[in-house]
């Protein structure tokens, strides 16, 4: 297993933070909801620097989101996306 480093923990950061936007856009979530989500995600992937990929897997779903690495099919581009639990 191998640690992020600094760019895919930023796009992992910034596919949840769009699916939060879309859940809160659409009603799914509260504004407070959001906000909580949205500050509890980040702070957990800022703060560590030690993180795996499965560790984030982790973070996303105790807030009710799974995470998935696409990868094409070369698997020289990654791509996170994001859905409920």
């Amino acid at each position: 297993m191998s640690i992020l480093d600094n760019s895919e923990k930023l796009m992992i950061l910034v596919s949840i933070s769009d699916r939060l936007w879309e859940d809160y856009k659409n009603g799914d979530l509260t504004e407070s909801d959001y906000i909580k989500r949205s500050d509890q995600i980040r702070n957990e992937i800022n703060q560590r620097f030690d993180l795996t990929f499965y560790d984030i897997q982790s973070i996303s779903s105790r807030i009710g989101y799974m995470l998935i690495k696409k990868k094409n099919a070369f698997s020289t581009v990654i791509n996170y996306k994001i859905a409920k639990n």
